[in-house]
């Protein structure tokens, strides 16, 4: 993951630092692109947190890293300030690196990858909508054995 992912990321709630190794214990990372002046990513933010806690109601399979669009680091600060997962940090590097390998064109996006780094899903957003829970499920057939 550390090829993927900035060596730090950022707890929502408080934009603490958090280190990468907490990743390997969650077979499955999603990557959220999103945007605070986005309104269906706003829409799907409310989605994705259900599914989150439904996912994690035991403990934390599924871990949610948000890749953000935003231009201004209050209105980023603000969005994100009520959300359970990770960030990249506002401004980092990484994020137009992680935009351009998996060739984000619009947000909301959901790419879900393996707690190695490989692609599972570029549809993440579609699948969470339409299927819900079993879409974890079938991305977890999908790791790489």
């Amino acid at each position: 993951m550390e090829a993927l992912l900035s060596k730090s990321l950022r707890r929502t709630k408080d934009l603490t630092e958090v280190d990468l190794e907490r990743l390997k214990d969650s077979p499955l990372i999603g990557l959220y692109f999103t945007a605070s002046f986005c309104g269906p990513c706003k829409k799907f933010s409310s989605m994705l947190k259900l599914f989150y806690e439904e996912i994690n109601a035991d403990k934390v399979n599924f871990e949610v890293i948000v890749v953000p669009s935003d231009h201004d680091e209050a209105a980023y600060k603000a969005y994100v300030a009520d959300m359970p997962w990770l960030s990249v940090p506002f401004g980092d590097l990484k994020i137009k690196e992680l935009q351009g390998k998996f060739k984000i064109n619009g947000i909301p996006a959901l790419i879900v990858v393996d707690n190695k780094g490989n692609l599972i899903s570029k549809e993440g957003r579609k699948e969470v909508s339409v299927k819900g829970e079993e879409a974890y499920n079938e991305w977890l057939e999908n790791i790489p054995k």
